[in-house]
Formats: C-alpha cells, structure tokens, sequence
C-alpha cells in the first residue's frame, strides 16, 4: 500500500515538474518574433539618437554663429578679423550640412516606414 502511495506521489511531481518545466522553456527563451521587435526596437531607438545629436548639433552652431553675429555685429561681419570671418564661415557651412542630414534622415523614415 505504501509502495503504491509513493509511486502516485513520484508520478504526480515528475508530471507537475515537466509541466513547469515547459513553460518556463516557453518563458525563458526569445522567439523569432520577440528578436524582430527588439532588433526593430533598437533600430528605432539608433534613428532617434542620431537625429537628437545631429539636432544638439544644430543648436550648438547656431548659438556660436549668433554669439559671433552679436559681438561683431550683422551677419556678415564686415568689421572682424580675417580668422572669425572665417570662422563664421565654416559654421554656417557646418550648419547648413547639419540640418541637410536632418533632413535627408526624415525624407528616408517618410519612404521607409510609407508615410
């Protein structure tokens, strides 16, 4: 009689542990799915970032060339010195740059993503 009573007891923890076995192999492992969400997840988080430092970018220039345009004064600055002219230069050229890629990365989420 006991022996019975062990065997029925055997058996019904080595089904109840197959049974959680399973479903935490279920839990545990990621599916093809779960692996194209996170890779389109993380694609999605890298477009961001790269369009919020080009945008920081893009605040930055524009600080520097207004706090040159106040010191010198106009937006040509004809009465400073040869160097921040040149200087200026080559930051309306690097904003101008900046604001093409911002651009060219929302024309390319447009054809992407068929908005």
């Amino acid at each position: 009689m006991a022996k019975k009573i062990y065997s029925t007891i055997a058996a019904i923890a080595i089904i109840a542990g197959i049974i959680f076995g399973v479903s935490s192999y279920e839990t545990k492992f990621a599916t093809a799915e779960d692996i194209k969400q996170i890779r389109c997840d993380i694609e999605l988080l890298g477009e961001r970032l790269e369009n919020k430092i080009l945008e920081d970018k893009i605040h930055d220039l524009q600080r520097r060339i207004w706090s040159l345009e106040d010191r010198y004064g106009g937006t040509l600055i004809p009465g400073a010195p040869v160097e921040i002219r040149n200087h200026y230069r080559e930051l309306k050229r690097a904003l101008e740059m900046a604001k093409t890629k911002v651009k060219n990365i929302a024309m390319n989420k447009v054809k992407v993503r068929g908005m």
